[in-house]
């Protein structure tokens, strides 16, 4: 993180600059400050009006293509505390070249000052923004900056080193780029497409600048025009029922239609892409329609393909990832090869399904059937030999110490498990045990892509008459929704603990506290999101037929640990 900010906002009359002046840096910045901040003398100072016009030649200069320098005013200046832009690279090594994501200074305090630099009703073809420098040319500070032309990011955080030339399209401002191919935005494309490919839903997905689109739904877009909230709802209709019907997907062979869709708004930031809130106006310039059409499918498929058919003077080529449970892989298409083709290289995938839990040894005793026969007939021989006289007896006696020999040798030999009648609950690591095994099932049951198919996948486990209410429940609770309106798939269950166990009011079955903690992942639109929740829920699970089905099931906590 440079030690100096600069917020760079290119607007159809100016230049408007959010500068945060490092406090051990305000010396190279001294055109800036007030006089009034200064305890000595300044009589000596030039004037506020030759310190600007000096600053704008030799401080943080904007100029136009021919070298020109645009003149400068100070609409604001105080002291104030650096904007928190950490994020959870700062401070860690990047793995290739091994240097430190850089951290910012451990003093928090700047000089904030927001200058406008004025186009003077001439709008420059290019833009040309430089560092403070020195006699020599050299840069006096270290600059981080990131610029937006009209709303629209047009490159990530990078560092001023020297002068930056970016070439306008006042037409459209997504098309601004500077000349240097390390000053670019992460999001390069205007429209992108992707598949998703998992185990019980196929997924195409588009992501498309509403600009983009306009050709063929008739907007009539202008640039710098806004989209009121009532606009975006009907322009997500739109277009979601227009591309439901666009660029057609074969699976296995067969031409398919999504059985439905979702639309959102999104704008794009520093951060990424992010969904568009309620009652949100948005420009049309920045805004970018994601449109997810759903294709429920219960197994992988071989062969998935996409005929892109949007093609135009604007979108010659659309780049395209699919994702399986292997990973993501790059493809696209272009006016030449518009087919987007995936193909199932997956040989050791097993598909994920619910099964009977079977109850097993749990709470039984192993009866040695062997030995209780032989007992019992050395009790009847000890009986005959009581009741008669000479070899008989003796033949009696003879075959009753036999079989106790046996029952004592055979007593690991010929076992049946049966329920012990005084157990009702079983032991804490096996109840634990049987939790384990309900959650697997449960989160395999959550791949389904509706809650009817959900309460379907769940009755294997989940005891008949409590089926809709436990089905509720874990939908409400346990099904992990993202940005844009995805599940994540859980990946990973740890530390389930289970305290106060107790008996049910009949059978056998035990009902407890549950803790657990889980990992989930979600992807759409090129994005993954992963989730780690921490859990705790009252858990009911019994013995129906000799297999575990979960019977109630009250979350009461979920949260995320660093919450």
């Amino acid at each position: 993180m440079a030690n100096n900010i600069a917020e760079i906002h290119i607007t159809d009359d100016g230049v408007r600059v959010q500068l945060e002046i490092f406090i051990d840096d305000a010396k190279q910045f001294e055109d800036l400050i007030p006089d009034q901040w200064f305890a000595a003398d300044v009589s000596a100072r030039p004037s506020a009006a030759e310190r600007l016009s000096n600053f704008s030649e030799t401080g943080l200069s904007v100029r136009r293509g021919g070298g020109r320098a645009l003149p400068v005013r100070i609409t604001r200046v105080e002291q104030r505390m650096r904007v928190d832009r950490t994020t959870p690279l700062t401070g860690l090594r990047e793995p290739i070249t091994g240097r430190f994501f850089p951290s910012p200074p451990d003093d928090p305090r700047v000089v904030y000052v927001e200058l406008f630099y004025d186009f003077e009703a001439a709008q420059p073809e290019v833009i040309e923004i430089a560092p403070p420098v020195d006699a020599h040319g050299a840069p006096r500070a270290t600059i981080g900056f990131i610029t937006f032309d009209r709303g629209v990011p047009v490159a990530n955080f990078a560092y001023l080193s020297g002068p930056a030339r970016l070439g306008m399209d006042w037409d459209d401002p997504w098309y601004s780029k500077f000349d240097s191919v390390n000053l670019r935005r992460h999001h390069k494309s205007g429209v992108t497409t992707y598949l998703y490919i998992e185990p019980r839903e196929l997924r195409h997905e588009t992501l498309i600048r509403v600009r983009d689109i306009d050709p063929w739904l008739d907007l009539n877009l202008t640039s710098g025009q806004h989209l009121s909230p009532q606009q975006q709802s009907e322009l997500k209709a739109k277009a979601g029922s227009f591309l439901a019907g666009r660029n057609p997907v074969s699976i296995d062979g067969d031409n398919v239609v999504p059985e439905s869709y979702r639309t959102e708004l999104l704008t794009l930031n520093t951060t990424g892409l992010q969904v568009v809130g309620p009652e949100q106006d948005i420009g049309a310039d920045e805004a970018f329609l994601g449109v997810i059409l759903s294709f429920p499918w219960q197994t992988l498929p071989e062969n998935v393909s996409v005929q892109w058919d949007m093609f135009n003077e604007v979108i010659a080529k659309v780049p395209a990832t699919s994702t399986d449970p292997a990973g993501p892989f790059l493809s696209g298409a272009t006016v030449e090869d518009p087919k987007i083709a995936w193909r199932n290289h997956l040989r050791t995938y097993q598909n994920p399904t619910v099964t009977p839990l079977p109850v097993g040894a749990i709470g039984q005793v192993a009866l040695p059937i062997l030995s209780i026969l032989l007992v019992a007939t050395a009790l009847g021989a000890g009986f005959v030999a009581t009741r008669t006289h000479g070899m008989p007896r003796l033949l009696a006696v003879g075959f009753s110490v036999v079989s106790i020999g046996g029952a004592v040798v055979g007593v690991d030999r010929m076992t049946i498990d049966v329920r012990n009648p005084l157990s009702r609950v079983p032991e804490a690591a096996q109840a634990t045990e049987a939790f384990s095994l309900v959650l697997a099932a449960v989160n395999a049951a959550n791949l389904e892509v509706d809650a009817p198919s959900r309460e379907i996948a769940l009755s294997p486990i989940v005891v008949e008459a409590a089926q809709a209410e436990v089905a509720a429940e874990l939908d409400r609770a346990l099904a992990v929704r993202v940005p844009g309106g995805g599940v994540a798939r859980v990946t990973d269950v740890n530390d389930v603990r289970l305290s106060d166990i107790g008996p049910l009011e009949s059978g056998f079955g035990f009902r407890a506290l549950a803790e657990w903690s889980a990992r989930a992942k979600a992807g759409h639109w090129g994005h993954t999101h992963h989730r780690a929740i921490e859990y705790r829920a009252l858990i009911e699970i019994q013995d129906v037929d000799g297999f575990w089905s979960l019977s109630g099931i009250t979350v009461l906590e979920a949260k995320l640990p660093d919450a």
